[in-house]
């Protein structure tokens, strides 16, 4: 297995494995090799990609093909398909190469319905772009940064955690 490059990094696996219950339901929002097989394997996964030639590539995971509309993706499949109640909010999508920008979850927000105590993880916060992600939860939302995780090869800053609650 080949955690981290463009792939979720083994330590934000291994955050979300060791803090959020089998069985719950997550949005990948931006499908992986990695983040989706492994994630699909405890855990109710719901995977919007804009990329159809990586939906269905898992069988345990529930894909949601959403192609990119308006540099994100376009809402009307995610408002059909998505979950009632998600547990944790996995951002990692889009890619920029496939003319997406990920700051664009914020003003499509209120199509995810995290549940009371949900978690959003936004992967990849040495970017400015997904700074700007964080900055924008912690300040509009009042979530508490509860981890920030470090990808031990590069030494970068790599996720943040984001709760209501950080108990």
């Amino acid at each position: 297995m080949n955690f981290g490059g463009s792939s979720i990094t083994e330590n934000c696996y291994s955050w979300i494995k060791n803090n959020l219950e089998e069985g719950k339901v997550i949005v990948e929002i931006g499908a992986g090799n990695i983040s989706t097989k492994l994630l699909s394997e405890r855990w109710k996964l719901f995977s919007i990609e804009s990329n159809s030639k990586y939906v269905n590539y898992f069988e345990s995971a529930t894909y949601i093909y959403s192609p990119i509309f308006n540099n994100w993706y376009d809402t009307n499949p995610l408002k059909e398909k998505l979950p009632e109640k998600i547990d944790l909010l996995f951002i990692d999508g889009p890619l920029s190469s496939d003319g997406g920008k990920r700051s664009n979850v914020i003003q499509n927000y209120e199509l995810f319905k995290l549940s009371e105590d949900g978690i959003i993880v936004v992967d990849d916060t040495y970017r400015e772009d997904e700074k700007r992600i964080v900055d924008y939860f912690v300040e509009k939302h009042n979530f508490n940064i509860c981890h920030e995780g470090t990808d031990e090869k590069t030494n970068t800053h790599q996720f943040t955690v984001l709760r209501r609650n950080c108990d």
